[in-house]
């Protein structure tokens, strides 16, 4: 373990110790021996906490609470299963994966994600569309309510959307990234 000790301050006020143990385990101490900061991903951010699990999806999916959102998130499963022609992953404790690929960034920073998938969340339904959206703006006009984030797409209910439509999106998307085309 590696300890590296800091005085801030004018008048060294503030003493605190970081410690790094051999997994690239940070904890930040105050000179109280205070835990301020007990985090791995500090020191490593290409270690994804979000990577492929055994848990099983429907079992994970009959769980949803919210009916609706639980039937929606069953149909969503059999659309990205038809389009992606992949088994769905677990992904993490929430996200429902199909199919992976590797990245690599010019910093050097590498790992795999989802090609693409979704999550039933509390607020929506996400649905990672991992190549973006500034190649779908056309089939986003049509596509009904929704919000998008980099490459999240949320919705509160499929009757929101048109389906054929978010299909083609999702479709897409897949395309893109098996021939390398990502959004980031």
């Amino acid at each position: 373990m590696q300890v590296l000790n800091f005085n801030y301050g004018v008048l060294s006020h503030f003493v605190f110790s970081i410690l790094i143990n051999s997994n690239s385990y940070i904890s930040v101490i105050d000179y109280k021996k205070k835990i301020l900061i007990n985090h791995s991903s500090l020191l490593s951010m290409s270690d994804l906490k979000t990577k492929p699990t055994d848990q099983n999806v429907e079992e994970y999916l009959n769980k949803v609470e919210n009916p609706t959102k639980r039937e929606d998130s069953f149909k969503i499963l059999k659309l990205m299963r038809e389009v992606s022609n992949e088994e769905p992953i677990m992904w993490g404790d929430s996200i429902i994966g199909f199919g992976s690929y590797h990245y690599k960034y010019k910093s050097g920073r590498e790992g795999d994600l989802l090609v693409t998938g979704f999550a039933p969340r509390k607020q929506n339904l996400t649905l990672y569309i991992m190549s973006g959206f500034d190649r779908h703006e056309d089939l986003l006009k049509k596509l009904g309510k929704y919000k998008t984030g980099k490459s999240c797409l949320y919705i509160n209910k499929l009757k929101d959307v048109d389906t054929t439509i978010l299909r083609e999106i999702v479709s897409k998307s897949i395309e893109f990234i098996r021939k390398g085309e990502i959004a980031y």
